[in-house]
């Protein structure tokens, strides 16, 4: 109840502000590890709540969808936004993603950008965003009409044979064809087509290949290299995805209060993004891939008893514990990150 109650004390301005610290703590983050190219993943979990007030999705469940762009080369939430569970995946994508790139090249002038989305960012509005801001991009693409046309269109003799480990017992071709949205104010980009054959044809659509597209705005990049890429988003924003849910708290929210669940997702986010900081600022190359799970046994859950002294805080651990060299250089590396920032 005592969560409950301060959590709704939260309005949708200080929801927001929360929401800005999270971004700005991000991108502090980026910088003092020196990174020069950053590639931002964006996508949406659904969170399943029986609590009142919760609205259904389209499959049916009942909760929330979140939707978070995240650093994948930190493994790191950036912004997120969070979302009743009816609505639209595509809702709020392109303005999340414009604030976050805004404010990427203003704290961090001459960063390198690239974005990877699944299906909820093939819109023009998002294309636009990447384009006026000249970011890389690779969506997954919709399979609709237009999109069904373009493959269509493509010439037999421009199939080549394909490699790919997702499907390793089927023979995968791809091809390559230019692809518009309606607005005339986007550009068109390359559209790269997998297809393979179909186990069982169907009555209703005699077309005996499945297809998968990815609208590329990566330029000079290889079809295969640019795939690849783009296939490496299920090892960056799911496994964000799942740790908000298992080592965060977003598995339960507190409450039936949507706002005040929101400022718990933030909060949770803003979490994620301390634990990314200090695996990659204070500990050991080998901490890197480690979960919240892992880092709790390990470090967080020690016995010790914390003393204040001369003004001092002092936190003794026992003397035989085996990490306790680790603890120390993580502590110095805390520390030095501090002196960083100022």
């Amino acid at each position: 109840n005592t969560l409950g109650q301060y959590l709704k004390r939260f309005t949708k301005v200080l929801v927001c502000q929360v929401g800005w610290i999270q971004l700005k703590l991000a991108v502090k983050i980026i910088k003092l590890c020196g990174l020069k190219r950053v590639t931002l993943d964006v996508d949406a979990f659904f969170v399943e709540s029986q609590k009142d007030g919760v609205l259904m999705n389209y499959e049916g469940l009942l909760g929330y969808c979140p939707m978070m762009v995240t650093c994948a080369e930190l493994g790191m939430p950036m912004a997120g936004i969070f979302r009743k569970g009816n609505a639209s995946p595509m809702a709020h994508v392109s303005a999340l993603l414009e604030r976050v790139i805004r404010t990427l090249q203003k704290e961090i002038p001459g960063i390198e950008i690239r974005m990877r989305s699944d299906s909820a960012g093939y819109q023009a509005q998002v294309v636009k965003v990447c384009e006026k801001a000249r970011v890389g991009f690779t969506i997954t693409a919709r399979q609709d009409e237009s999109v069904m046309r373009s493959i269509r269109e493509i010439p037999p003799d421009q199939w080549t044979p394909l490699e790919s480990e997702a499907w390793p017992d089927r023979e995968t071709e791809v091809a390559e064809t230019l692809h518009v949205f309606g607005d005339k104010e986007t550009q068109a980009h390359r559209l790269l087509v997998i297809r393979h054959q179909k186990e069982q044809l169907e009555i209703l659509n005699p077309d005996p290949y499945t297809y998968h597209a990815v609208l590329d705005g990566l330029e000079c990049w290889t079809a295969g290299l640019a795939l690849q890429f783009h296939r490496n988003r299920q090892a960056g924003s799911e496994h964000v995805n799942e740790a908000m849910k298992s080592g965060f708290g977003m598995a339960k929210l507190p409450c039936g209060d949507g706002m005040a669940n929101a400022t718990y997702f933030q909060f949770a986010m803003m979490a994620a993004t301390v634990f990314s900081a200090w695996k990659h600022l204070t500990l050991p190359e080998s901490y890197k891939p480690v979960t919240i799970q892992t880092l709790r046994f390990r470090m967080i859950h020690l016995a010790g008893i914390v003393q204040k002294r001369a003004r001092s805080l002092i936190l003794k651990i026992p003397k035989h514990y085996p990490l306790r060299a680790l603890f120390e250089e993580a502590r110095w590396g805390v520390l030095g990150a501090a002196a960083q920032t100022g």
